[in-house]
């Protein structure tokens, strides 16, 4: 779907003009903060006590006007796009703090995910958490990076499986020329750092099963969606509660159009915060697999095994955000040449 088609189910949800602005921010920092903690922590490579900071002043800015920023998914492109604002503003991009791996294997970062991670500029870096390990929508990358969502994202993801020795695009083409079925290799790097939205071609996917740099380039992308979003709460400490304050001109001109406007609100009063957090994401159901899905927790990788060091891989469903089906499960019945 183009990035400016909206989706059929991104209408904001009503909110009552009696609702209470402390309970619709308490509300927006329950709905948000755990996640946007991980996603300091990710960008900052660790750096526990910037992430933090971070976080809970883009929340405060954020709670302030929950009402504007209703759509949770919308939402999250805001505030990390605030986020990345703020962390390049404070030269975060290239602070020289030291490894903090430590910090981000709570959330199932390894080595290899850290080390490349590492290597990206900080846009990239963020264009890649946003799209692979949160698996946030096209036009919600493009609110948090700028430029062309589809190039920006596509290029990010390269870069990435660069950083983890893979090849793809133009390198690719002259790396892979004599072996013997180069088309199908380049094929199915490229369909997959272009976002994987459709099956691939039945030839890709079936050179993509006996390929160990195409499995790895699976297994990589696998390893951003397994972290566990979520399981690194935002500091006790960060977490205040807000009066609502003007926006400045700078947030202002952060907001992309179709993400803000004012309806009447979500009568809150009686019903408490954790009913009202389930209100507020309740009957979205799989539009919130990603930025809202579930608590965090592992997810299914669309290749078993450790495909890094090579071994055989099992088909199994794709990360959501990859669009329905799979990556390659599914498609080895059908990918399979002729008797």
């Amino acid at each position: 779907m183009p990035p400016d088609v909206p989706h059929a189910s991104s209408a904001p949800m009503p909110m009552p003009a009696d609702a209470q602005p402390d309970q619709l921010a308490a509300a927006f920092r329950e709905l948000h903060g755990a996640r946007l903690h991980a996603f300091a922590l990710l960008l900052t490579l660790g750096d526990a006590p910037l992430a933090a900071t971070l976080a809970a002043g883009t929340l405060q800015r954020g709670a302030a006007r929950a009402e504007d920023l209703r759509h949770p998914e919308r939402a999250a492109g805001w505030l990390r796009r605030r986020v990345l604002h703020d962390a390049m503003a404070l030269g975060a991009g290239e602070r020289q703090t030291g490894r903090r791996l430590s910090t981000l294997q709570p959330l199932g970062v390894d080595e290899t995910t850290y080390a490349a991670l590492a290597r990206l500029s900080i846009v990239d870096r963020a264009a890649v958490i946003a799209s692979l390990a949160e698996r946030l929508d096209r036009r919600d990358v493009d609110a948090i990076v700028g430029g062309n969502p589809n190039e920006r994202a596509d290029r990010a993801r390269s870069r990435y499986l660069a950083a983890e020795g893979i090849t793809v695009g133009a390198a690719s083409r002259t790396a892979t020329t004599s072996v013997p079925d180069a088309g199908e290799h380049i094929g199915f790097l490229e369909w997959l750092v272009a976002g994987a939205a459709e099956d691939p071609d039945p030839d890709l996917a079936l050179h993509a099963t006996g390929c160990a740099e195409c499995t790895r380039a699976v297994a990589s992308f696998d390893a951003l969606a397994d972290i566990e979003l979520g399981r690194v709460a935002l500091p006790a400490s960060q977490s205040v509660a807000v009066a609502a304050v003007p926006l400045s001109a700078d947030e202002r001109w952060g907001v992309p159009p179709w993400l803000t406007g004012r309806g009447a609100g979500l009568l809150v009063a009686g019903i408490g915060l954790a009913l009202l957090v389930r209100v507020l994401i309740g009957g979205q159901g799989a539009l919130f697999q990603g930025i809202l899905g579930g608590n965090g927790g592992p997810r299914q990788g669309v290749i078993q095994g450790d495909l890094r060091n090579g071994t055989a891989p099992s088909a199994t469903p794709r990360p959501a955000g990859y669009g329905p089906g799979s990556v390659l499960g599914g498609l080895i019945a059908d990918s399979r040449p002729p008797a």
